[in-house]
């Protein structure tokens, strides 16, 4: 099967509008360009002795990336979800398109510069590929981005301190305060993200009967 084959047939399972796909392209290569800012910059709380390998230097820089759209999930789709109902059913509006823009820009980007640089192994491969298939689908529905947004603050609230943290340690200031400071921070956000937050909006999304049972799954 040829690629024009290949994207066709992906194409008629998951039919994301054409004016969709181009706000996530710009959301791709506004992350390539963070991403060749933060490349080339010094690495931030480096100590000046620390030399770090080509992996571990990609990998913290990475890392900036991630955090950088993890505090931004953080405070936007935080404040939806504490400012906005969630009522099954309901259109997608501009607001939760935006943010889904940014996040699925985000993985596309991930995915593709950790698989240049050789650091995706398949358990990330599986996990980033079947979660810009599902950030996405909402697009193609119409409906349900507002479930989507609750669980973007979900698995993001925590990750800010989580990437900190391996960059702290990368950076050998695994004994310091601050790498322990960012271990509790993200060991009380992820109970709290995947536990109660998210187990909330699971039976919600199970309840709801206008989300398709893939989105349940």
């Amino acid at each position: 099967m040829s690629p024009s084959e290949i994207l066709t047939k992906v194409w008629e399972l998951h039919p994301v509008p054409a004016e969709d796909l181009q706000v996530i392209a710009c959301s791709l290569a506004f992350f390539f360009a963070l991403w060749f800012v933060v490349l080339y910059m010094p690495i931030p709380f480096k100590p000046k002795h620390i030399n770090l390998n080509k992996m571990d230097d990609l990998d913290v820089r990475n890392r900036i990336v991630s955090i950088i759209h993890g505090l931004v999930c953080i405070v936007f789709a935080g404040y939806y979800t504490l400012a906005s109902p969630l009522v099954c059913g309901d259109a997608n509006t501009l607001f939760e398109k935006r943010l889904s823009y940014f996040s699925v820009g985000y993985f596309c980007y991930d995915l593709i510069s950790m698989g240049y640089y050789g650091l995706v192994d398949k358990a990330m491969l599986i996990h980033h590929t079947v979660s810009i298939w599902g950030m996405s689908l909402p697009f193609t529905l119409g409906i349900s981005m507002n479930f989507y947004i609750r669980c973007q603050f979900t698995y993001e609230v925590s990750n800010p301190f989580m990437h900190a943290r391996c960059s702290l340690s990368h950076n050998g200031m695994r004994s310091t305060k601050a790498y322990e400071s960012s271990e509790i921070t993200f060991m009380l956000l992820y109970m709290y993200g995947r536990i109660i937050s998210g187990t909330t909006v699971l039976l919600q999304n199970l309840a709801c009967q206008h989300n398709p049972m893939i989105m349940k799954i």
